[in-house]
């Protein structure tokens, strides 16, 4: 699977085996750490909720590890993709009218 490496990097990063899928309980999220998983990668997920969601579009999701993170904190992101190294960022903002407020802020925590 070829990853995209940092422009500040000539070397794949660590744990880049292990993908972060934030936005997990959404379409996208959740389609992307399926196939991820289907192609052999550990994934783990991620979200605004204490609780895993189920996605019955995929219901193997609710085998893989589910961590609750705050996209727009950056060191509660830090902290969840601590073994990860690799971040899917497929994370919305929580309240839709907010995006001109919440859209940068989450992608500079990321």
């Amino acid at each position: 699977m070829p990853l995209a490496l940092s422009p500040h990097s000539n070397a794949a990063p660590a744990n880049a085996d292990h993908a972060l899928v934030l936005g997990a309980s959404g379409a996208a999220g959740a389609a992307l750490a399926h196939r991820l998983a289907l192609m052999g990668m550990r994934v783990t997920l991620a979200g605004r909720s204490a609780v895993a969601p189920r996605v019955p579009a995929y219901p193997a999701l609710a085998r893989l590890p589910w961590r609750q993170v705050d996209a727009l904190r950056p060191g509660a992101l830090r902290s969840a993709a601590r073994d990860c190294g690799v971040i899917v960022h497929a994370a919305n903002p929580a309240n839709y009218t907010g995006w001109h407020a919440q859209l940068l802020p989450m992608v500079d925590a990321v």
